[in-house]
């Protein structure tokens, strides 16, 4: 449930970038790396290196974890 709903946010943000909201995406990017950062060590692994990846990718990431 926790992967599914990080995947979905990570939908949202690219479309949220897609649709030129920038401010809105880097917002919203901060907020999912945030709850990934409290949750991360609870899916397997190799879940954890895929949404990691996914997370990294998105716009106005600074920090890579």
């Amino acid at each position: 449930m926790r992967t599914t709903f990080i995947k979905q946010g990570v939908l949202r943000v690219r479309g949220m970038f897609a649709a030129g909201e920038m401010h809105e995406a880097i917002a919203a990017g901060e907020e999912l790396r945030r709850y990934f950062g409290w949750i991360g060590e609870t899916v397997s692994p190799e879940e954890r290196d895929l949404l990691l990846e996914q997370i990294q990718a998105l716009p106005g990431n600074v920090k890579a974890r």
